[in-house]
C-alpha cells in the first residue's frame, strides 16, 4: 500500500485508499474500518504532529538516531553519520550505558 501511495502522490483522497486496498488483495472490510478508526486517526494525528515537532517538511525525511539527515541519500552519504554514531555507541556502552538505553540517549543528544 505504501510503494501505491507514493506512486500516485498527486491522487490522494479518501475514496481511493479502498479501491487500492481492494485491488492488493488486502481484507478491504478490515482496512476501512481501520481507516474510519478514531484510534487509527488519533494514531496518525499524534505521528504527524511528532514530525511537524522534529522538522519534518515532506517525505522522504531520513533520521539517524534522532539526527536530521540532510546529506546524499547514497552509501557514500550516510556512511560517515552511521561511522560517527557507532563510534558514540561504543563509547557509551564502554562507559556503562546498558546496551538497550543505547538509541535512546544517542536520540537524545542528537536531537538537540
Amino acid at each position: 500500500m505504501a510503494d501505491k501511495v507514493f506512486e500516485n502522490m498527486r491522487g490522494l483522497s479518501d475514496g481511493v485508499y479502498e479501491g487500492w486496498a481492494t485491488e492488493l488483495g488486502l481484507d478491504a472490510a478490515k482496512f476501512k474500518a481501520d481507516f474510519d478508526s478514531a484510534e487509527v486517526k488519533d494514531e496518525v494525528a499524534k505521528d504527524a504532529q511528532a514530525g511537524r515537532d522534529a522538522g519534518v517538511r515532506g517525505t522522504p525525511t531520513i533520521f539517524i538516531n534522532g539526527k536530521r539527515h540532510n546529506g546524499p541519500r547514497t552509501l557514500e552519504g550516510f556512511k560517515p553519520v552511521i561511522d560517527e554514531e557507532i563510534k558514540a555507541a561504543d563509547e557509551l556502552i564502554k562507559s556503562g550505558t546498558p546496551i538497550e538505553k543505547v538509541y535512546e540517549t544517542r536520540a537524545k543528544a542528537n536531537a538537540g
